[in-house]
């Protein structure tokens, strides 16, 4: 004879078994014109700030609406989004041309001299842009003299 040290369990006292429903099913192409609203509002703030600009790049489009991990992860699923984004992605070179451009219209808004000095001070560009700067700056003389 065996002797339990918890008396059996008749069947009526198991707990019932519970059944999931499965996740609702996602509609991707709903999904992605959504997010691809949202990507498309996020560039142009980016792009058309009156502050100091930043880089438009994967993180700091996606960032501020909360899709840093989700849109990366479903590239496949979300093809609308993911053009939108390689297509507003700035490179450096546009990107410094932008900062510069914005330098010198702050500079000469706060009649302030336009060098290179200056231009690096206010947009914390190292000595290493220097070269960079100075083309930028013949490059934007020749424009305003064919205009």
């Amino acid at each position: 004879m065996v002797i339990y040290a918890r008396p059996r369990m008749a069947r009526s006292d198991l707990p019932t078994v519970v059944t999931l429903k499965p996740p609702p099913k996602i509609n991707w192409a709903k999904r992605d014109d959504q997010y691809f609203g949202e990507v498309a509002k996020s560039a142009d703030k980016l792009i058309k700030s009156s502050s100091k600009p930043l880089r438009v790049s994967q993180e700091s489009l996606l960032g501020p609406i909360r899709l840093r991990t989700l849109i990366p992860a479903n590239k496949d699923k979300l093809p609308k989004t993911i053009a939108l984004m390689n297509s507003k992605i700035e490179a450096r070179s546009d990107y410094l041309d932008r900062l510069l451009d914005w330098a010198i219209k702050h500079l000469s808004a706060k009649n302030e001299q336009i060098n290179v000095d200056s231009i690096r001070k206010i947009t914390g560009l190292g000595r290493a842009r220097n070269p960079y700067i100075i083309e930028y700056l013949k490059r934007s003389k020749e424009i305003q003299k064919n205009a």
